[in-house]
């Protein structure tokens, strides 16, 4: 149903409150609702709308609103009314003043109750509401008995599919199920009436339901701290993450944990170990929300297992290993779990508690063991920390160097027979470190060695990453490596340089030889990776081989290159040229080539052409102009081209065009052009007067633009501009210019006066023709010219004093020069009547008159210039100057000038002259001192100074102490009468005069002035020196100082200490008490002065101090001396120490004590008054002794000291020493020796000190003379003296022997005293005393000195026979294995001898001889003494290894006794099989045998010789050999046919020669040309089957041991299987379509086809019939003709040889080409539908002949005239037609367009039409069907692609004719289906009654006239004829027989009557056929009858 009004939106409530103070009561609450509709009815389009509404129960009161109708948008309308009152709506739709519709409805109640609604329960799919109002359900039964439905509508957020729910009455909730898991839904409840009309009951619930919970929630982990959970993810749509609580259930504390979307595991951390958690996992949805219902997961953490369980390296053996780790919390115990990795099954078990190491034994070496540790905690186990170790393994037992490469070694390995090991490490010296698993042969590749290296490996065992013990092979080398990418580096064609990569490793140099070389170019040496050889031939191949060589190494295998020399260049390359092209030519080659390559490039252009060796010139065309190019031809012999023959040429480039003049000067034409095409560079511009063409210019300009300068003014020039590139030029373009007149060069004015100016200027040789004067001021301007060629002009009239500007142009013709400009001011008048008076000595006064003309002022000059000029106006023309402030006596040249502008008028003159004189001298001079260097000198004005005083001279000198020759001079200002003379000399006299200086010059000099500057401190004394007169006096000498600033009274002299600063004497002396001359005295204003010199000395030279020989002062001789200045002053000191440093201080005194000058000295020495004190010894030894002491009490001097030591046989040293001690060295034990001591200086040698010492006795020294008497392989006897130093009695000797290698000792005895033996011992305290001292000396290095008496009273009172014999070395333990005897010999003997035995033979022995004294056992004397050989024993233990079949490695051990040096071993073999024998000899303990026979026994034997003689040998020696099995050495013998067939072949043949061990298997290997087949047999025969047929096999045996077949073939046997029939079908079977009816059939030949192919037979069917067409064929390529369109075909093909027919193809599918078809559609029927609606329908043709793209279904009227009678096919392609006729009928024109058909317009007479149909035929084609008709209205055709067609567009009442053709991409095939007719119903007019009009016939009736409709559909019944008026609407109905038509039968009329007179109306007419009007009504007419008449 239509929906006529669309819901009330709202209800709003309106209050209306009073705004005064007064109470006012509310006015009732009202309810304003909204209205909206949609149109109604549905395409009524209504004029407007009537809203009326009235109250329930009012109905006398109605409310009417008119709304108009706006198509655009909805009609609307809003009402107020009051509250709780019902309402009835109603609203109407107008059109025509009629109702068209109406609906109504009634207001629904206003809410009195506030109706609570809230969520209940949220779960996964639903949510629950319920509800609640205060008074129960009253209000909502209210809105349920108005027909209301309470409506829940809910959606999801951000869509808008929407959801409706109604709620049940007399419920209180309401649960909405089948939601969306996690999804956020908005819900609102409202009430809806029947008529839809809605209120909002709720506000909008938003609710997000609960998500998805996660399943399959477990613990997969769980460790001491965290707990690993994972779970199922739900549905990721339904929520936003994880959140997960975790509750501990001990303390009651929880945690929460947010995991991402995508996770489905997590972990959490920060657990406390072995505690108890509760988990729970919810999903959360966006908003918060989280999952329902989750229970708990419990788990508990793990306990803490052990921490850092680890072994120490140190602590990994082979068969054991140390374990530690932490110590466990609270001492609980260590669970220890040991199993290997290779058997899991055999576990150890350890339980450990309190330690935290532990050790494991009896493991396997190289083992990995897994070692696991928990902590044990009351029964239960922590997760086991798991290391992996493995132990050391055993190391390899021999290594043998196999095999060498360039960059590999093969050792051959013999691994240790306990422990695992994982393979072999191997390192070197050089690298690299690898590792390596052991192959089956005992044999390891050491690879990425360096070629022609020697390397030492290191081999080990490996167990995973630990390593045995090294086993050392020295000296491997590696091969030489042959040099690499051998290729061509330079070829010429006389030379060829070789390249190549240089060889890797190490080698001395590369041989490189030339096969094909001339003998003396052959072979090269060389050291780097290149070699060129010269003197070749052009184009010729030679051929080089390269190895590099090494001394000691095996040259590498050659390597050999062929290359080619290059062909002979083109000598040279001729070329002519132009702007465009370029053409070369060349001479013939000298060798033979193939031809050339000429190419030609530039920067954007690379074009190559290649020539035949005949051509000799070449053109390049259509080039760029200007541009190089770089042209190269090369002679080509092969792959090999010649150096090629370059020539750089470039075209000419294009001239410049469009030449213009942009500007011209007098020196300057501005130029531009167009620039050329191509290249160019710059641009040269000839250019020269048109007058003077001999003489050229150029200039060279580089862009488009240009300015030449410096032309000349006025001149015509004719320029020439061309393009210049390099030294080529292009064709000039001309053009002629001339330049300005030169401007006025020089215009000055030459002279002026009061009224004219004379201007000249710079004449020029430039060509003009006259002059043009410009002259103008403020007042007036004038111009003139001039036509005469002048240098100067008079410009007259001038008014004096005036200022012109004058402007001068030259003019060539109308050409105008540039003016110059030149301001003139005319010069003034003088002043006239010029006078002087009032003149004076400082001033006078002048006066002049106004000259005429124009004057801005005067000025006047004085010389000199020395007064004030002031001028007065006077008045009337008068003029007077004042000069003030003149300097008497000067003449003043006075000059007065009138002045205008800056000119000034001839001069006015006068001279004025005063009188001046000098000045007298200044008076009254004084002085005050400033300080003690300046002098305040004062004076007065001289009394007659005669002028202004311009200065003061102030001159000065020195005149006391110094008289100086010359005055120095100040200058002072006039106004300062005093003057600061600064940097004078203390106490010094000077003479100063003063004079006054005027303009008149300097006058006279006042008379001198003395004065005295104050005293000050003197300078110091001058050259200030000390001389001693022996160790306890000095000398001081010294002069006066140089500035003495005052009178010198004394001198003072200190003298002090130089350490310390103790003053030692200080004294003052007088100088009339040293000096003998008189000193200097200056006195102020004294004329006579004591003057000692002229000026002081500079430099004082020193003065020769005096002789050595030193006197006081008062024994000094006077003598006179010339200068006092001169003198030396000396002082003698005296009593000072000998030998001390003093500082001696002089200084002069004035006033006050002047400044010091100092020096130091030191006194003589003196002898040392005393000796040295406190003299002990120390530190006494047998060997030395220390002595030490004080210095003298009193210091004389620098002390050394002499040292004298004097012994038994007197003295033994004197010596010199600084030090306060000395040791003495070297001594003999047990002497007595005296020591003095004296103190020296240089002075002499001061008393001695003495001192007497007793060594002790030690230890002898080392026997003398050791000697080897004679040597035997078992004893030596050998002989000795007595020690040189016995430092005491020898009381026995020691005679020890070693052996050197080891050490070991072989005898150890003593030599005591011939038949001496102690009876009486000591006594025990003597005894005591003896021990106690010897323990002193050997364990001390002195002796103290209360022990002297103890050592004189035991060897005093002991002779030497009766000490002990004692030994240190007895005190020892005995080394086992050491002999010690005890012999008797005579010890007092001066040589002894002895003789060693049982001695080992060819040994290294230590012989030591060492002496005894009674303090103990002295050093030995060693002699090393080898004996003889002899011959070795017998080897026990031979040991032998298979390297490989024929070689084995024979080791043994050597010798159990040597006896001496091994020379060689003697390998004795004999081959058991055949008793051949033979025999190596090695020096080594093992031998690699080569060369011997495989699977053969030998028997062996080795013998050890040495020098004396070999080894015995016997039988028990002999050891057993046999090599082992190898691949064989030779192929199987007498391989022989004996049968075949097409699938079998039979052989046999014999063994093989030598089959190197059992022959297990024969492989026989055949190939053919696919595939290589193998097959074993053990016996020498075998068929060979499933072999393909007539294939050709190549058949080879090889026989097999167990080590395999030695690659060992015999030779091949070919043989070919017999024909059968083909295994396999023609393949790759292919058609194309010829026609529709003829197809081309390809194939190949069988892939098997057994034989000769001797023809292929073709079947051919039907795919959907069983007849079958069999062809034969021989060729591969078949045409098959006669086949039906369009038509589905199965083809198989099968080959036959002479032996049958094979097996046929695989069925391949054809399918015929397309046409058009040859039969039209099948059984076209027509049905009647409804109205005018029809079915067509048809069967496809029964032969379509191809896919029918479409039908083409032709409906026409039959009685119109109206027949497709001819087709014509159009083909449109890119806008062109093409027509074919298919019916050669009709052809008529159209205009074709790719829109819809235009046809031409119709007339009367015309034949039929055409229409066309448009198809897409391809892609910028149509194709257009074109159809014949006589009335274009009448046919329609359209095309479909089923097989029926609802036709609707037909007109009523109409029979029309059908007929259907069907079109493939080839057409309709001129065919068509039968033509079918019919004929549509009747149908109410499709447009009413058309042109009503009427005429008034009387006042009361009216004839109505119309034409009836143009589409009656059917047979018209009757007209209705309706007008209207005010008092309503009237329906007249005519039929046929009532109206009246016109002779046309198209106007028809009725007579209207009983009308209203003189009324207005309203008609229209319809027209009815037997189905009705069809609401199809006429125009409106307006209407008026006649007013009655009268």
């Amino acid at each position: 149903m239509e929906k006529s009004v669309i819901l009330l939106l709202w209800i709003q409530y309106v209050f209306k409150i009073s705004k005064s103070f007064h109470y006012i009561p509310k006015n009732k609450q009202t309810t304003t609702i909204f209205i909206e509709w949609d149109e109604f009815p549905k395409g009524g389009s209504p004029e407007f709308y009537f809203l009326k509404y009235q109250l329930v129960n009012n109905f006398a009161q109605k409310n009417v609103k008119r709304i108009l109708a706006d198509p655009q948008k909805l009609p609307k309308s809003i009402i107020t009314l009051e509250e709780s009152e019902d309402c009835h709506i109603i609203i109407q739709s107008i059109k025509y003043g009629q109702i068209l519709s109406e609906k109504s409805f009634q207001t629904p109640p206003s809410p009195q109750e506030n109706l609570l609604f809230y969520v209940k329960d949220v779960g996964t799919t639903e949510v629950v509401f319920s509800w609640n109002n205060l008074n129960g359900w009253n209000n909502l039964n209210k809105w349920l008995k108005l027909g209301y439905k309470i409506i829940i509508k809910y959606y999801l957020d951000y869509t808008e599919e929407q959801h409706f729910e109604s709620v049940p009455p007399n419920t209180t909730e309401k649960a909405i199920t089948q939601l969306s898991p996690g999804r956020v839904y908005r819900f609102l409840f409202s009430a809806i009436s029947e008529w839809e009309a809605k209120t909002t009951l709720s506000p909008v619930f938003i609710v997000e339901t609960c998500p998805l919970s996660a399943q399959n929630v477990t613990v997969t982990h769980v460790t001491p701290t965290e707990i690993f959970l994972h779970w199922d993810a739900p549905d990721p749509v339904s929520f936003h993450h994880y959140f997960v609580a975790i509750l501990d259930v001990v303390n009651n504390k929880s945690e929460k944990v947010f995991v991402e979307k995508f996770n489905t595991s997590t972990t959490i951390g920060n657990l406390r170990s072995f505690h108890h958690y509760l988990i729970y996992l919810f999903s959360v949805a966006e908003r918060g929300t989280l999952s329902c219902f989750e229970k708990p997961i419990s788990a508990i953490t793990g306990i803490n297992p052990p921490q850092k369980v680890y072994a120490k390296l140190g602590d990994v053996g082979e068969d054991s290993i140390i374990l530690q780790w932490g110590s466990p919390q609270d001492g609980h115990e260590v669970y220890i779990q040991i199993e290997t990795i290779s058997d899991r099954r055999e576990v150890r078990k350890l339980f450990v508690k309190d330690a935290n190491r532990v050790k494991v034994d009896h493991l396997i070496p190289g083992m990995t063991y897994d070692i696991g540790m928990a902590t044990v905690m009351n029964g239960n186990f922590s997760e086991l920390v798991t290391i992996q170790q493995t132990l050391k393994p055993k190391p390899v037992q021999i290594v043998i160097p196999y095999e060498s490469h360039s960059t590999s070694v093969i050792l051959f390995v013999q691994m240790p027979d306990i422990g695992v090991f994982d393979g072999i490490h191997i390192a070197s010296d050089r690298g690299p470190n690898v590792t390596k698993f052991l192959k089956q042969d005992n044999k390891i590749t050491v690879d990425n060695l360096t070629p022609g290296t020697e390397y030492n490996f290191f081999v080990s065992t490996i167990s995973g990453t630990k390593l045995s013990n090294m086993y050392y092979v020295p000296a491997v080398k590696t091969c030489l490596e042959a040099p690499s990418n051998i290729h061509e580096g330079k070829v010429t064609n006389s030379s060829i340089e070789i390249l190549w990569n240089r060889a890797d490793g190490n080698f001395q140099h590369y041989e490189i030889t030339c096969i094909n070389c001339a003998a003396a170019f052959m072979v090269q040496k060389v050291f780097q990776e290149t070699a060129t050889f010269s003197n070749l031939d052009p184009g010729t191949v030679y051929t080089f081989s390269i190895r590099t060589e090494k001394e000691g190494f095996k040259d590498s295998s050659p390597y050999v290159k062929e290359v080619q020399t290059a062909p002979s260049a083109v000598e040279f390359l001729n070329h002519s040229r132009n702007s465009n092209a370029v053409t070369v030519s060349w001479p013939s080659a000298r060798s033979l080539l193939d031809g050339y390559i000429i190419s030609i490039s530039s920067e954007s252009l690379m074009k190559e052409e290649i020539l035949p060796s005949t051509k000799r010139t070449f053109s390049f065309n259509s080039l760029s102009p200007g541009t190089d190019f770089l042209i190269s031809i090369i002679a080509t012999k092969g792959l090999k081209r010649s150096h090629p023959t370059v020539l750089m040429v470039s075209t000419y480039p294009d001239p410049p065009s469009d030449l213009l003049i942009l500007g011209q000067e007098e020196h300057t034409i501005y130029l531009s052009w167009k620039l050329p095409q191509g290249g160019f560079e710059r641009f040269q511009i000839s250019y020269c007067m048109t007058s003077r063409k001999e003489k050229l210019f150029k200039v060279i300009v580089y862009s488009n633009k240009a300015k030449v300068k410096n032309l000349t003014p006025g001149m015509e020039y004719l320029f020439h501009v061309r393009t210049v590139r390099g030294k080529d030029y292009s064709i000039s373009v001309m053009k002629k210019v001339p330049t300005k007149p030169s401007r006025i060069c020089g215009l000055t004015l030459k002279a002026v006066n009061t009224s004219s100016a004379n201007l000249m200027w710079n004449p020029t040789e430039t060509n003009f023709t006259h002059y043009k004067i410009y002259i103008s001021n403020r007042t007036f301007a004038k111009e003139y010219l001039i036509w005469e060629m002048m240098t100067e002009h008079t410009v007259t009239d001038l008014t004096p004093g005036r200022t012109y500007n004058i402007t001068v142009h030259r003019v060539s013709g109308n050409v105008e020069g540039s003016g110059t400009f030149i301001r003139v001011v005319a010069e003034p008048e003088k002043p006239e009547k010029l006078k002087a008076f009032n003149i004076s000595a400082h001033s006078f006064s002048l006066h002049w008159s106004l000259p005429s003309g124009h004057v801005d002022g005067f000025h006047v000059d004085l010389v000199p210039d020395s007064g004030f000029v002031t001028i007065k106006d006077l008045g009337g023309g008068e003029y007077q100057g004042d000069v003030s402030n003149a300097v008497p006596g000067t003449r003043y040249d006075v000059t007065i000038s009138s002045i205008s502008a800056t000119t000034y008028s001839l001069p006015v003159s006068r001279t004025v002259t005063t009188n001046v004189t000098k000045p007298g001298p200044p008076v009254f001079l004084a002085g005050e001192r400033v300080g003690s260097a300046g002098i305040l000198l004062s004076w007065n004005t001289p009394p007659n100074p005669n002028g202004r005083i311009i200065s003061y001279i102030v001159k000065y000198k020195e005149v006391c102490p110094w008289m100086q020759a010359a005055y120095t001079q100040v200058r002072a200002k006039p106004d300062s009468l005093e003057v600061l003379l600064t940097n004078l000399n203390p106490g010094t006299t000077y003479e100063i005069k003063v004079a006054a200086e005027n303009s008149a010059g300097i006058g006279v000099f006042s008379d001198p002035f003395l004065f005295q500057t104050a005293e000050s401190a003197p300078g110091k004394v001058v050259n200030l020196t000390v001389e001693a007169f022996n160790y306890s006096a000095v000398s001081l000498i010294w002069y006066l100082p140089r500035q003495p600033n005052g009178k010198i009274t004394s001198f003072k002299i200190s003298v002090k200490h130089a350490r310390s600063g103790i003053v030692v004497e200080d004294v003052s002396i007088r100088v009339e008490d040293i000096l003998t001359g008189r000193l200097p005295e200056c006195i102020e204003n004294n004329e006579s002065f004591l003057w000692s010199t002229t000026s002081p000395s500079p430099t004082l030279g020193r003065v020769t101090p005096p002789s050595r020989t030193t006197y006081p002062s008062s024994m000094l001789p006077g003598r006179k001396i010339s200068s006092v200045w001169k003198e030396p002053i000396s002082f003698v000191v005296t009593h000072l120490q000998p030998y001390t440093t003093y500082l001696f201080e002089v200084s002069a005194v004035t006033t006050e004590a002047g400044y010091i000058d100092s020096t130091i000295v030191r006194t003589p020495e003196s002898v040392p008054e005393g000796p040295p004190q406190n003299f002990v010894t120390g530190n006494i030894t047998g060997k030395s002794f220390s002595v030490s002491w004080d210095p003298p009490t009193t210091v004389t001097g620098k002390f050394s000291y002499r040292v004298e030591l004097y012994g038994p046989s007197g003295q033994i040293l004197d010596n010199s020493t600084k030090d306060l001690k000395f040791a003495f060295t070297n001594l003999t034990l047990f002497t007595k020796y005296d020591v003095c001591v004296a103190a020296e200086t240089s002075a002499g040698i001061g008393p001695k000190s003495n001192i007497s010492v007793f060594t002790p006795p030690g230890v002898p020294g080392t026997v003398f003379d050791l000697q080897v008497a004679e040597v035997e392989a078992t004893e030596i006897s050998i002989t000795w003296k007595k020690p040189r130093q016995p430092n005491g009695i020898i009381n026995q000797y020691r005679v020890k022997v070693l052996v050197s290698e080891t050490g070991v000792t072989l005898e150890n005895t003593l030599l005591t005293g011939k038949d001496e033996y102690i009876k009486d011992p000591m006594a025990p305290e003597t005894v005591n005393i003896v021990e106690s001292m010897a323990g002193l000396f050997e364990g001390s290095a002195e002796m103290s000195s209360d022990l002297y008496s103890i050592a004189s009273a035991i060897y005093n009172s002991h002779p030497h026979n009766n000490f002990p014999v004692r030994s240190r070395a007895e005190d020892q333990p005995s080394t086992v294995g050491t002999s010690r005897n005890q012999y008797i010999a005579d010890i007092a003997a001066e040589q002894l001898s002895y003789v060693i035995r049982r001695l080992v033979p060819f040994t290294e022995h230590m012989i030591c001889v060492s002496a005894f004294t009674i303090m103990g056992e002295g050093p030995p004397t060693v002699l090393n003494v080898r004996t003889r050989e002899q011959v070795p024993s017998s080897i026990q233990v031979i040991n032998y290894k298979n390297i490989s079949s024929s070689s084995i490695l024979l080791y043994w051990d050597p010798p159990e006794y040597p006896n001496g040096k091994i020379t060689h071993y003697t390998i004795y073999a004999m081959e058991l099989d055949t008793n051949r024998a033979f025999q190596m000899t090695t020096i080594d303990n093992s031998f690699l045998i080569t060369g011997l026979k495989k699977y053969t026994k030998y028997k062996m034997r080795v013998a050890a010789s040495t020098s004396v003689g070999e080894s015995s040998l016997s039988e028990a020696n002999d050891i057993f050999v046999r090599t082992p099995e190898d691949e064989p050495e030779s192929s199987p013998q007498d391989v022989e046919v004996i049968d075949v067939t097409a699938s079998e072949i039979s052989l046999k043949w014999s063994p093989p020669e030598k089959p190197s061990g059992i022959i297990v298997a024969y492989e026989v290997l055949y190939k053919n040309i696919d595939a290589l087949f193998m097959k074993n047999t053990s016996t020498t025969n075998i068929i060979l089957r499933d072999l393909k047929p007539y294939t050709l096999y190549n058949i080879s045996v090889r026989s097999y041991t167990r080590f395999g077949h030695g690659n060992q073939l015999s030779s091949l046997l070919s043989v070919r299987t017999s024909e059968t029939v083909p295994d396999s079908a023609p393949e790759n079977i292919t058609y194309k379509n010829i026609s529709s009816g003829e197809i081309e059939l390809s194939f190949l030949p069988p892939n098997s086809p057994n034989g000769i192919i001797q023809k292929y037979t073709i079947y051919l069917k039907k795919s959907n019939g069983s007849e079958e067409r069999i062809i034969n064929a021989t060729s591969l390529t078949q045409n098959i003709k006669g086949l039906k369109k369009y038509t589905q075909y199965i083809i198989e093909v099968s080959a036959s040889t002479l032996k049958g027919e094979g097996v046929r193809s695989a069925p391949i599918s054809v399918l015929t080409e397309e046409d058009a078809p040859d039969s039209p559609p099948q059984d076209f029927s027509v049905k009647q539908l409804s109205g005018v609606t029809v079915q067509l329908s048809w069967q496809p043709p029964l032969e379509p002949n191809g896919i029918i793209l479409y039908y083409t279904v032709y409906v026409w009227r039959p009685n119109s005239g109206a027949y497709p009678g001819s087709l014509v096919g159009l083909m449109v392609d890119s806008g062109r037609a093409h027509a074919k006729e298919y019916f050669p009928k009709l052809l008529l024109p159209v205009s074709l367009s790719l829109g819809e058909p235009q046809l031409p317009p119709a007339s009367a007479g015309d034949p039929p039409t055409l229409a066309a149909l448009i198809q897409p035929q391809s892609p910028g084609s149509l194709s257009m069907s074109v159809s014949t008709l006589r009335d274009r209205s009448s046919l329609k055709n359209i095309n479909v692609t089923e097989t029926s067609l609802e036709f609707s567009d037909l007109d009523y009442n109409v029979e029309y004719s059908a007929y259907v053709t069907a079109s493939t991409r080839f057409g309709d095939g001129k065919t068509r289906s039968n033509i079918i007719n019919f004929q549509t119903p009747e149908g109410a007019p499709s447009d009413p009654p058309k042109d009503v009009h009427y005429a008034n016939l009387s006042s009361s009736s009216v004839l109505l006239f119309w034409t009836p409709p143009s589409k009656p559909n059917g047979i018209i019944q009757y007209y209705s004829v309706c007008y209207r008026n005010t008092s309503g609407t009237f329906v007249q109905n005519f039929t046929l027989h009532e109206v009246t038509n016109d002779f046309d039968n198209m106007t028809v009329s009725a007579i209207i009557d009983k009308l209203a007179i003189f009324s207005y109306y309203t008609f229209w007419v319809t027209a009815s056929t037997s189905v009705g009007n069809g609401n199809k009504s006429s125009d409106i007419v307006q209407v008026y009858t006649d007013q009655d008449s009268m």
